[in-house]
């Protein structure tokens, strides 16, 4: 009987075979006990959108090597760093290690989270957040949104959010010269007077281009408008400006106004969000600040969509103290429609009410539970999944 229900379960999982409700249910069930089946059952299963996702985090590390060797970039083989500028020894061709199975294997733990082990000193929380200034500039964001755009149409989804940085260098070029005349002192409309005055409004065309070189390339990677398209070209795709919250303030707050004038100036970028290392000194001093910073902007631009980190925090990465407020504040002052990760909920003061405005309010947590896992050392019973499901957050 098991050998022919396996049977069954081939022909279930094959091309072109469709399933009533009632018997994807029954195979769903079935399926349970055994995750190899139940991997090939959801992987064929179509699905929705994917709504945390960091571009240069989700291409896989092998992805970004093939495509740094293709652009001819070097390789630091003791730090394993991409080299910029002239490759003189001991640096040597991206092409030149794809050679070597060992040295690949290397660079790949080095940029990914594979086969790390936790030592003194080096926690995966580190490694993790270390790795990105490991390969940033290895590939091209077109290449990397190739990666992860066509591995979304091969598990059938419909639509995905890229968090990615459109002119980071030049808004935070201007940002700097703005502050060299017009100090940031902590009043928001006072500096962004001095941004538009300075041609912040000018980049947004440089930005849309920006975004059209990007999916140009992805478009062209998987042969969208050839012969033979993949299936990520009918994948919707849609893009997240992303802020680094450890910049200097008046860096952040131009970054956050430019992501609001982005949106509203480009219907793919839907809308921005805070990235970077929730627990670094500067985003637990001036994380008040700049949920300031986003009340004010959201006064002035209603229809903008903020999307924000919080909460990415656990008892013994930080003090207690900082576990208090931080979902919160970025609820009622950020103006967050979602919360990224939000571990930390129950021990924010008042949880339950917290958890009652946020189910009121629809404001949507995105669970992130393998990097919770891995990152924060959270997972299991001690995750609040079950929580906010029970207290009817989305």
């Amino acid at each position: 009987m098991r050998l022919l229900s396996l049977a069954i379960a081939a022909l279930l999982l094959s091309p072109g075979f469709a399933l009533a409700q009632g018997d994807a249910a029954a195979r769903f069930a079935e399926f349970r006990t055994s995750p190899p089946m139940m991997r090939a059952f959801l992987y064929r299963m179509p699905k929705g959108g994917d709504l945390h996702n960091h571009l240069s985090g989700a291409a896989y590390a092998e992805a970004v090597l093939r495509a740094a060797a293709a652009e001819g970039k070097c390789i630091d083989p003791a730090t394993d760093r991409i080299v910029f500028g002239e490759c003189k020894v001991p640096a040597k061709p991206v092409a030149e290690i794809l050679k070597d199975y060992k040295a690949t294997a290397k660079a790949v733990d080095a940029w990914s989270m594979r086969d790390f082990v936790p030592a003194s000193g080096i926690s995966a929380h580190d490694h993790f957040f270390d790795a990105f200034g490991t390969f940033g500039g290895a590939a091209a964001p077109g290449d990397m949104a190739a990666d992860v755009v066509g591995r979304a149409g091969q598990q059938r989804m419909r639509y995905v959010e890229l968090m990615i940085t459109f002119l980071g260098g030049p808004v935070g070029a201007l940002a700097d010269k703005v502050e060299a005349t017009t100090p940031w002192k902590g009043d928001p409309a006072e500096f962004e007077a001095a941004l538009r005055s300075a041609g912040i409004e000018n980049l947004l065309g440089q930005a849309t281009h920006a975004v059209d070189t990007v999916e140009q390339r992805y478009r062209k990677i998987l042969d969208c408008d050839g012969k033979n398209p993949r299936p990520g070209c009918a994948v919707t795709v849609r893009w997240m400006q992303q802020v680094n919250r450890n910049a200097p303030p008046h860096r952040v707050f131009a970054a956050s106004l430019f992501g609001a004038l982005l949106q509203a100036h480009d219907h793919r970028v839907i809308g921005l969000d805070f990235v970077a290392p929730e627990d670094n000194p500067i985003a637990l001093s001036e994380y008040t600040t700049q949920m300031t910073m986003l009340d004010y902007l959201y006064s002035k631009m209603r229809e903008t969509n903020i999307s924000l980190h919080a909460g990415e925090l656990t008892l013994g990465l930080v003090p207690p103290g900082d576990l208090l407020f931080h979902i919160r504040q970025a609820v009622e002052l950020g103006h967050a429609k979602r919360i990224g990760h939000g571990v930390d909920i129950m021990y924010e003061q008042d949880p339950f009410g917290l958890l009652r405005e946020m189910a009121q309010r629809r404001v949507a947590v995105e669970i992130n539970l393998t990097s919770n896992e891995q990152i924060l050392g959270v997972s299991g019973k001690d995750h609040p999944f079950p929580v906010y499901r029970a207290a009817g957050v989305p």
